[in-house]
């Protein structure tokens, strides 16, 4: 734990998740200003003590919106990992329950002959890749 305390690197991104973290807890509960309604008034307003983070173009409260965006953020962050775990869970399983062939589909290209996985990625894709 004191090799991570001592880079700055991750101090940083530990404070800005602890950060991100709170906000999404307050926001849970509590919101500044309706992130979607505009108001005429506070076009493009400074900080100031009734907008922290100050307005946009359209009236609207940025700190609002930002913490309406750590919620959106976070929700699909978290679909996506529980949807990959998932799929990687049910086929590492079918995997191992059935082994054989569909053993070697997960573990081996028809197109190449290298013994490795990690070695079938660089020069089986290489058209789909290019294609992306």
């Amino acid at each position: 734990m004191k090799r991570y305390l001592k880079n700055k690197s991750f101090l940083t991104g530990a404070i800005l998740a602890f950060i991100m973290l709170g906000m999404l807890v307050v926001s849970l509960f509590w919101l500044p200003y309706d992130p979607e309604e505009m108001y005429l008034a506070p076009k493009l307003s400074l900080p100031s003590i009734s907008h922290l983070m100050g307005t946009d173009q359209f009236g609207r409260d940025v700190m609002s919106r930002i913490m309406k965006g750590i919620q959106v953020s976070f929700g699909i962050g978290v679909v996506v990992v529980a949807t990959g775990g998932l799929v990687g869970t049910l086929l590492g399983a079918c995997s191992g329950y059935f082994g054989g062939y569909s053993n070697q589909i997960k573990a081996h290209d028809k197109q190449c002959n290298h013994n490795r996985w990690h070695g079938n990625v660089p020069w089986c894709h290489k058209k789909r890749l290019l294609g992306i």
